[in-house]
């Protein structure tokens, strides 16, 4: 079947605009403005962002290819002759690269460089010079290649495809999130203020009003533990509570740390099978940044091996937690919270994990800090290194790649029939209903393995990702039929 210039002009506005998606959604990852926390790693993460020489090689055409799509796409849709079509690309590449680079600036984990205007401009004059000599024949191989798919997913089989491909996600899932489980722990290791058990870790500061609990705090719960005690807000949990002030130097062990010692076996054996704890304690350290990270509160054997600690890194309160995620140091990645020290006053702490979602409060200058730890956290980890930071685009792309093909399956089984042709809102109720039905699951599931709360916001945003690819869907038949779905057929009743 040949291709209508109708059809073209589609095919190249989704192009267009499907590409520059993707370059702000590439470009503009992990969508962390203003982030104040971070996973971190040794060496410290200015040593990790230097660019070696091979990479600044690498980078570069890579950023021409990248913009590449754009130039065809605009050339696509040009009407005037080559010299107006290669300055509105350069025009065009020129200006969608300079907002990237301005947007990069407001980025933590972004290095904004004038190399990659260069590249990106040049990328979209290149796309725009391919005259592609046989248009015609690269546009008809592109039609029939999608009629083809489109008449193989229009099959029953379609339906089956996307409860397949469903099955895989939630069991992927499922292995994923249970890396960031509570598993592991070592029940011997004791409990040590201001330092490690082998001595080689001081932190110089004041500890008092130390508690921990087998339970997390929820939203509602954190004023009220912050203000009183954990124990106030949470009754049923099992409590260790270490009272009266307690200072720290430099040169020794903290000699009352011996007698809670004991404590640590317990905290840990009711952590692990709770899956979920908190903690809570009073501090203050007036004296110099502090580094090592110098411990303030750990549940470990030695410098290398632990359930829990709580540390100072230069202005930085540090958490290292156990866990296949993190590995028995807690170290790739530990968990950051910046601007804490020096405290010339008093400041409570409070730390709360529930099996994915990390809480650390402390002082008000930071206030809460959340970390939450999705599958596609343990992914972006795996992938690259201990200096990922964990924001929320981590846990949206998840959920993008899980839910959206599934949207697009089953969106494009059910328009294929012939019902959406006859009754319009019978089909979206069920479209709607298979999108939260999808999402629901998935959140279900993670909820479960990681032994935490259901999370409306994560079900919300599953539910936009399955939307979306159920829209995809309805853009695919639209592009490939041109047909109205809301109007009825000739003499249909």
């Amino acid at each position: 079947m040949p291709a209508t210039p109708r059809f073209i002009a589609r095919l190249y506005v989704t192009l267009l605009i499907g590409w520059v998606s993707v370059i702000l959604a590439v470009t503009l990852y992990p969508f962390d403005f203003g982030a104040v926390s971070h996973f971190v790693s040794y060496p410290e993460l200015t040593q990790q962002t230097e660019w070696r020489w091979w990479a600044r090689l690498i980078d570069f055409p890579l950023n021409v290819l990248f913009f590449v799509p754009l130039g065809i796409a605009l050339r696509g849709l040009s009407r005037r002759d080559l010299g107006w079509s290669l300055a509105t690309a350069a025009t065009l590449g020129l200006a969608l690269s300079i907002f990237v680079e301005a947007m990069q600036t407001q980025l933590p984990s972004r290095d904004p460089s004038g190399w990659d205007l260069i590249a990106n401009t040049l990328g979209a004059v290149i796309g725009s010079c391919l005259r592609l000599a046989r248009d015609s024949r690269v546009i008809a191989t592109t039609w029939n290649t999608l009629q083809s798919l489109d008449n193989r997913l229009a099959r029953p089989q379609s339906w089956f495809l996307a409860c397949g491909y469903f099955a895989m996600v939630l069991l992927l899932s499922a292995v994923l999130q249970r890396q960031t489980a509570l598993t592991g722990w070592d029940l011997t290791m004791p409990l040590v203020f201001g330092n490690e058990a082998s001595g080689d870790r001081p932190w110089i500061g004041e500890l008092t009003e130390v508690e921990f609990a087998n339970r997390a705090i929820n939203e509602g719960q954190l004023l009220p533990a912050l203000a009183t005690s954990i124990a106030s807000v949470v009754p049923a949990a099992i409590v260790a509570n270490v009272s009266g002030r307690q200072a720290f130097d430099a040169t020794t062990l903290l000699a009352e740390s011996s007698k809670q010692a004991s404590l640590g076996p317990e905290i840990s054996r009711q952590a692990s099978q709770s899956g979920e704890f908190s903690l809570r304690f009073l501090m203050r350290a007036p004296n110099a940044l502090q580094q090592g990270p110098a411990r303030l509160i750990s549940i470990s054997a030695d410098g290398s091996s632990r359930n829990l600690t709580v540390a100072a890194q230069y202005d930085a309160l540090v958490i290292r937690l156990r866990s296949p995620f993190a590995g028995n140091n807690g170290r790739e990645p530990e968990f950051a919270v910046p601007e804490v020290f020096p405290a010339e006053d008093w400041q409570t702490v409070l730390v709360s994990y529930d099996g994915r979602e990390l809480l650390v409060t402390a002082g008000a200058r930071s206030g809460t800090t959340r970390f939450h730890l999705s599958p596609g956290s343990v992914v972006a980890h795996k992938l690259n290194g201990a200096s990922v930071d964990e924001l929320r685009g981590q846990r949206i792309l998840y959920l993008l790649l899980a839910l959206a093909p599934v949207g697009v399956l089953v969106g494009t089984a059910v328009l294929r029939s012939a019902a959406p042709r006859r009754r319009v809102l019978p089909v979206l109720l069920l479209l709607a209903l298979a999108a939260l039905l999808t999402s629901a699951l998935l959140e279900l599931l993670l909820a479960t393995v990681s032994g935490s709360r259901f999370d409306v916001a994560g079900w919300g945003m599953g539910i936009a990702c399955a939307a979306l690819g159920v829209g995809v869907a309805v853009g695919w038949r639209g592009l490939l039929s041109g047909a109205d779905l809301t109007r009825r057929p000739s003499g249909s009743p």
